[in-house]
């Protein structure tokens, strides 16, 4: 009797490179498949093992829309804390809980929205660009700082 060869799959080998693994992965994808995936609410792929996935998700000021959360003051209330320090231990704060609740999302098989591992936030604005203010990251205050640190 002879010996079945069993092809190795690199991608779901997680003791090899990411980039290797990401390179293999996007070879076996057809070109409808990879298209599939550039959406916010991708489909499945079923025959490589791939669950839907839905990156729609936020997390600003806090983990946003996926059940109980800490919620943290808008952007640009923490930009005016000029506080470096606080805003990076909120962000480590934010993003520790976004992985518990992606992990707990997991565990119940939960795939779609709110429930992934990939999260935006705001941008900083230019001048005018008023209609999303709250979400900015205090562009003016910090240019202000900026000046005051460096005489600029």
């Amino acid at each position: 009797m002879g010996k079945r060869k069993v092809e190795s799959v690199v991608y779901k080998d997680s003791s090899l490179p990411i980039k290797e693994r990401v390179a293999d992965l996007i070879s076996r994808m057809t070109l409808e498949e990879k298209v599939s995936q550039m959406v916010f609410d991708a489909p499945a792929i079923e025959r490589l093992g791939i669950p839907e996935y839905n990156w729609w998700n936020e997390c600003l000021h806090g983990v946003a829309r996926a059940g109980l959360a800490t919620v943290y003051p808008q952007a640009i209330g923490l930009a005016a804390t000029f506080d470096e320090q606080l805003l990076g231990r909120i962000a480590v704060a934010i993003s520790d809980e976004a992985r518990a609740k992606h992990h707990l999302a997991l565990r119940l098989g939960l795939h779609g929205i709110y429930a992934g591992l990939t999260y935006w936030a705001g941008r900083i604005g230019r001048e005018g660009d008023l209609a999303l203010a709250v979400h900015l990251v205090g562009s003016a205050e910090y240019a202000a700082r900026a000046e005051d640190r460096f005489g600029a």
